[in-house]
């Protein structure tokens, strides 16, 4: 006989995971299954030296995540079983606004890795996390980066915040300002 088949990676995640991903009549006990199902085929993938498509970890991320199965996707995160990549770090940013702020830091991580910098500084603006983008560009002599989208975010703060970052701004040679553009407010 010796006769084998082989199912490619593709194959399994399109015409198995994918059409029970895309069901939403699943109870929670059935979506914890095919969770775990998912989560021991990225193992015996791993196990075998296959790397994991990056498709293929978006698609377990966004599930689990859909259905607020954090643990997993903790225990997933902890092990290191999914690719520092812009895809991955866009469905943790989801994750982050569906209910797990926890994600948020391995987000700027994750951009931060792949020296992404630009989207460290949206993330955390988007934030409202000011201070720590203004830290992040000296810490890391950002240069080029634009004061208009710090001042921005800024302007989302209260008027006493506001006033704080104008004047920095003002007096700081990492992001020449014209002065007539941002005015204090009283």
């Amino acid at each position: 006989m010796g006769g084998e088949i082989v199912i490619t990676q593709k194959e399994m995640v399109q015409n198995v995971f994918l059409p029970l991903v895309e069901n939403s009549e699943f109870s929670q006990n059935q979506s914890r299954y095919l969770i775990a199902a998912m989560v021991e085929y990225h193992r015996s993938l791993v196990d075998a030296d296959v790397p994991v498509d990056i498709s293929t970890q978006s698609l377990w991320l966004k599930y689990i995540i859909s259905k607020k199965e954090f643990q997993y996707m903790h225990m997933l995160l902890q092990y290191q079983s999914f690719s520092d990549s812009v895809e991955i770090a866009e469905d943790l940013f989801g994750a982050v606004n569906n209910g797990y702020p926890n994600a948020f830091q391995l987000v700027v991580d994750i951009y931060h890795r792949l020296k992404k910098y630009k989207d460290v500084l949206r993330v955390l603006l988007t934030a409202n996390r000011v201070q720590e983008a203004i830290s992040y560009v000296e810490r890391f002599q950002l240069r080029g980066t634009p004061a208009k989208e710090i001042l921005e975010a800024a302007h989302r703060l209260s008027v006493k915040q506001r006033n704080v970052y104008i004047d920095y701004f003002s007096k700081s040679n990492v992001f020449p300002l014209s002065k007539r553009r941002f005015r204090r407010k009283r």
